[in-house]
């Protein structure tokens, strides 16, 4: 089994075209979180992420950000950043868009390779703390999260390979 993972897309569609186009094979498509902002492609990453419901996906600070209207909570240094180019690029999201961001869990368990696993964006968010992997990989058998831009599991199951997507 193989399980394909990216995190912060940040609206750039050739990056995740590039992604999917190495991976063909995947059998678990697993996004971690923040496909929007920064990037020129905001709605062709959501509506990538809308069409492929078999795809499991988690929201990123700034998906919650686009999807409910508020500030990306970003470390302060690229606060006014991320701000600015929210306002640019927001009116480029539909309703539809921003409702399905609205809607995204904070984290998921799902099962992979007879594991039990969970993915969050980051360790912490609007929505209340996450736990990091290290620490709740003694009640799961995986846990994987993304953010900032980097990708982090504990205990990979069995069967499984994980294999960073890096473009």
């Amino acid at each position: 089994m193989k399980a394909l993972v990216r995190s912060d897309i940040h609206g750039h569609l050739p990056v995740l075209q590039a992604v999917l186009l190495a991976e063909p094979d995947a059998n678990q498509i697993i996004c971690l979180g923040d496909l929007v902002n920064y990037g020129p492609h905001p709605v062709e990453c959501v509506a990538w992420a809308m069409g492929h419901p078999t795809s499991l996906v988690v929201e990123g600070n700034e998906d919650r950000a686009f999807g409910l209207g508020k500030t990306p909570n970003c470390s302060p240094v690229y606060q006014r950043m991320a701000e600015a180019v929210q306002a640019a690029t927001s009116a480029l999201l539909n309703a539809k868009m921003r409702g399905s961001l609205a809607k995204l869990p904070a984290s998921r368990r799902f099962c992979l390779g007879g594991a039990t696993c969970v993915a969050c964006h980051s360790t912490g968010n609007n929505k209340g703390p996450i736990p990091a992997p290290q620490r709740c990989s003694h009640l799961h058998q995986c846990g994987i999260h993304g953010h900032p831009c980097r990708l982090r599991y504990a205990r990979s199951p069995k069967n499984v390979r994980f294999r960073k997507a890096e473009t």
